[in-house]
């Protein structure tokens, strides 16, 4: 390696020969298990029911790459299984960020959505899930934001959540997406979503590590 290059991974705590080669040539061993993130069974065994009912489930996502990045996963995660899902992504200017209440009444006028993905938001949204609720819509929350004193109570899978296995805090919203990914469909099929989230980690200034 180039000496600037090694001045450059040193900086980044880089510091062993076995660091080194994890960092610039990972392997599928070097993947945690998604099972280890909480909520994660469950947001799954929640999905492949939805799909055996055959509901209508949307993914609901934010306005900025990692949001964008994150329901592209999702889309080509159900579309690797056949299943058409719907998607909504917020005006910046006239829907304002998350889950509210507004665009919860839109999303339903829209497409009556029996479940709702979030992807990159909803951690915050407990009192607008919970309305959502009442509309007969249930929601799963995938998220990375940090988590607020009071939490949904519903299925929420979020890297920052305390008291679980998963060993790393600084996955972006793209990064659960593709951790759902690997959950749903296996390490192989949500392999070709790398690039993905390679883009939305690089734009939302999270760790490269892990």
């Amino acid at each position: 390696l180039d000496s600037k290059i090694i001045e450059l991974l040193f900086s980044r705590g880089l510091t062993t020969e076995e660091q080194i080669i994890t960092f610039l040539n990972p392997s599928k061993n070097d993947f945690h298990d998604p099972f280890l993130l909480s909520g994660m069974k469950e947001a799954v065994e929640k999905v492949k029911e939805s799909i055996d009912k055959k509901e209508k489930i949307l993914i609901f996502g934010d306005y900025d790459v990692d949001g964008v990045s994150a329901t592209a996963i999702m889309i080509k995660t159900f579309a690797k299984v056949g299943y058409h899902v719907d998607f909504y992504l917020p005006n910046r200017f006239t829907d304002d960020y998350g889950l509210t209440k507004e665009v919860i009444d839109k999303i339903k006028d829209a497409y009556s959505p029996d479940l709702i993905i979030t992807v990159d938001c909803g951690i915050c949204c407990a009192k607008e899930i919970e309305y959502a609720n009442t509309l007969g819509i249930e929601v799963i929350v995938t998220d990375h934001h940090e988590i607020p004193e009071v939490l949904p109570k519903k299925i929420v899978v979020n890297v920052k959540l305390e008291d679980q296995k998963y060993p790393f805090k600084d996955l972006c919203g793209t990064g659960v997406a593709l951790k759902f990914a690997q959950a749903f469909l296996g390490f192989e099929k949500a392999e070709e979503f790398l690039p993905i989230a390679a883009i939305a980690t690089i734009a939302d200034i999270v760790s490269l590590t892990d």
